[in-house]
């Protein structure tokens, strides 16, 4: 069974606000699927975001 996840869950993950997940969310850079007003991301979702390096950790 797939394992989905909140906007704010994988903000924390990320370490990044979660305005930023919803930015990648809406510029197809994450795929996810809108549950009534909620986004949900699927662990093999944030996966292949993460394996195609579209995330740089950027460092204060």
């Amino acid at each position: 069974m797939t394992k989905y996840f909140t906007v704010t869950e994988v903000a924390e993950l990320l370490k990044v606000h979660p305005e930023t997940i919803r930015n990648y969310l809406k510029k197809g850079k994450i795929q996810g699927i809108k549950l009534d007003r909620e986004w949900r991301i699927s662990e093999d979702a944030l996966s292949q975001f993460l394996k195609e390096g579209q995330y740089v950790v950027q460092k204060k």
